[in-house]
């Protein structure tokens, strides 16, 4: 499951957003099914949630972004340079994204002990 994650984060970009939301949905229903220590459980899904959250926007952004794209691309008269800008920031946010949703995967690992952190990962994939 840490594989896939990992492999959509590099891979994926925008397009396997659904993907990942799927992946962290089972993480949750594992999260809610094995971690026993309530405030354990909690701390667990409030970063589940935040990276939920983070993954929602960015899918919303990522969509804005190909539509600008395509709409620059069909205007006859655009020029590559405004087309290289919209692909240069989506670029930034894409990293910007990857950055977040890792350091989400690393609060999560840290909150939970190897044994928890393996019965949450293998549950979901």
């Amino acid at each position: 499951m840490l594989i896939a994650l990992i492999a959509y984060l590099f891979l994926g970009g925008g397009a396997g957003t659904p993907d990942l939301l799927i992946e962290l949905k089972h993480m949750e229903k594992s999260i809610k099914q094995q971690i026993e220590d309530p405030a354990l459980q909690v701390q667990a899904l409030e970063t589940l949630r935040s990276m939920k959250a983070t993954t929602k926007q960015y899918a919303k952004n990522h969509a804005k972004t190909v539509k600008a794209i395509l709409k620059s691309s069909k205007a006859h008269d655009r020029d590559l340079i405004e087309i290289k800008a919209i692909l240069k920031k989506s670029e930034q946010d894409t990293q910007r994204f990857q950055k977040t949703i890792l350091d989400y995967l690393d609060t999560l690992k840290m909150t939970l002990n190897r044994s928890q952190w393996e019965l949450i990962t293998s549950e979901a994939a």
